[in-house]
């Protein structure tokens, strides 16, 4: 998570002011005034540390936009004809990608940096979705993939590819063809919540008919 400007600003002061207070600490006590200006300025150090800790602790608590609310909901979409569970709201947008067009709901969970992806394309009539040209577009996109598997979902048969992104994230990607769709589902997330609940959840609630 980034820094706030605010906050930048209450680690600078503490920084300057924990340095003053070590130089205080290092002079011997017979050159330290106690008048008023001079004390001012002799201890204008731990001042400025305990102002600098105490605004810290003032400022209030960053809200991280989320759509995760931990309650799983069905979406379903009579248009792809397939339905899947997301931990949340999801936001819907229309997807195209060459002469193909179709639909996609997305969730991203941002404290936990997990996102949540399902949709599909319509494959228009004579036209031929090459699934080797697509393999090859995802290897230049991130990489070779770390696995690759042939799975089924209600008799409908796919692929799952698991990708390790160079920001260190996982990346698994279903697809599957059915019919004139084409299928995507997108689980985006840290190693260590690469095989979990989220992910098992998501996966498994996926639903053709």
């Amino acid at each position: 998570m980034s820094l706030q400007p605010d906050q930048i600003s209450c680690y600078v002061t503490i920084c300057i002011g924990a340095i003053m207070t070590a130089m205080l600490v290092r002079k011997p006590h017979d050159q330290i005034s106690f008048t008023s200006w001079q004390a001012l300025k002799t201890f204008s150090g731990p001042i400025m540390l305990g102002a600098g800790v105490i605004r810290l602790l003032l400022l209030p608590t960053p809200v991280i936009p989320t759509n995760a609310t931990g309650e799983w909901t069905t979406f379903r979409s009579e248009g792809g004809r397939y339905s899947i569970r997301f931990p949340g709201p999801v936001t819907e947008t229309e997807n195209s990608n060459y002469a193909m067009s179709g639909h996609r709901v997305a969730l991203t969970d941002t404290p936990r940096k997990i996102r949540y992806d399902a949709g599909y394309y319509v494959v228009p009539r004579g036209y031929s979705f090459d699934t080797a040209k697509y393999v090859e577009h995802l290897a230049r996109e991130h990489g070779q993939p770390a696995s690759r598997r042939g799975l089924r979902v209600n008799s409908v048969w796919g692929e799952e590819f698991v990708f390790h992104l160079r920001d260190g994230a996982h990346y698994i990607q279903w697809m599957f063809r059915n019919g004139d769709r084409v299928h995507f589902v997108h689980f985006t997330s840290p190693p260590e919540l690469l095989r979990g609940r989220e992910s098992d959840t998501f996966f498994r609630s996926l639903k053709f008919w």
